[in-house]
């Protein structure tokens, strides 16, 4: 079976193949022979294909703190970047959810931009 990398089979023929990313979606023909002991040997041929469907990977972040500190009238970034490990990788789309605070913004390349305004600042604990 060399026509499908990493697939193997069993000494009573059952075949293993786990598909990888690279290798969906494609279609690959598997093909096998088995032959018996007898004089003159005699064998028989199999072939059949198995479609490989692309299977969607969730899209990851790369390390980000999880908190952050800035200070009223400065400005934060945070490089909010992500990876998305299919082939071929999917666009990806960044969004603020959950009630963003006024004036945060995030670009089509994951980068948040934030400067509080005074307004934004706590009151000090009592």
């Amino acid at each position: 079976m060399p026509a499908v990398p990493a697939a193997v089979i069993s000494a009573t023929g059952i075949i293993t193949w786990t598909p990888s990313e690279y290798q969906g979606p494609g279609v690959y023909t598997f093909t096998t022979i088995i032959t018996d002991s007898s004089l003159p040997p005699l064998s028989a041929t199999n072939s059949f294909s198995v479609i490989v469907n692309e299977v969607n990977v969730a899209p990851y972040f790369w390390n980000i703190p999880a908190n952050q500190s800035i200070g009223a009238l400065s400005t934060l970034i945070v490089n909010n970047a992500a990876d998305d490990v299919d082939i071929p990788p999917n666009p990806l789309t960044y969004s603020l959810i959950n009630n963003p605070p006024a004036g945060m913004t995030i670009d089509s390349t994951g980068f948040i931009t934030w400067t509080p305004s005074l307004a934004q600042v706590p009151p000090p604990p009592t």
